[in-house]
């Protein structure tokens, strides 16, 4: 089983399980093991403060703007960066991703336009070297 697969799986287990709309917390039992959250950091304990995705929503005419940043994470040309931001729906659908240049790119950070959308969104950050991290917003 691929990772994708875990991670949808893992979807699945946290919305069949009822839990809540945040995931700071852990969203299912294989957090801190396939995909890390600030509460569950597994083997990256420690390393919370530049992993975890800093989420901002902005009203604009179109909609709702979801601002996805990393701020203390470097991005040091193909040794240690973020290699991309994926916006996933309440079902862990996948909705968009924007990947990183680490040569070009000096900051993490993406928007990612969600329109008319309500509900909760979660969003991945993935780290070359920490793997990926999750966490969620209610819009």
């Amino acid at each position: 089983m691929n990772r994708r697969e875990l991670l949808k799986l893992g979807g699945i287990l946290a919305v069949s399980a009822g839990l809540p709309a945040l995931t700071n917390a852990a969203p299912t039992p294989m957090a801190g093991g396939i995909f890390y959250t600030k509460g569950k950091p597994g083997r990256w304990a420690g390393r919370e403060a530049t992993h975890v995705p800093i989420l901002s929503t902005t009203q604009t005419q179109n909609g709702i703007v979801l601002n996805v940043v990393n701020n203390s994470h470097p991005m040091e040309a193909y040794q240690h960066y973020i290699v991309k931001h994926v916006i996933l729906d309440a079902d862990f659908n996948f909705g968009a991703e924007k990947l990183f240049n680490p040569s070009v790119d000096k900051q993490a950070s993406s928007s990612f336009n969600l329109g008319n959308y309500k509900g909760v969104v979660h969003v991945l950050s993935v780290c070359n070297l920490h793997d990926t991290w999750l966490t969620a917003i209610q819009i």
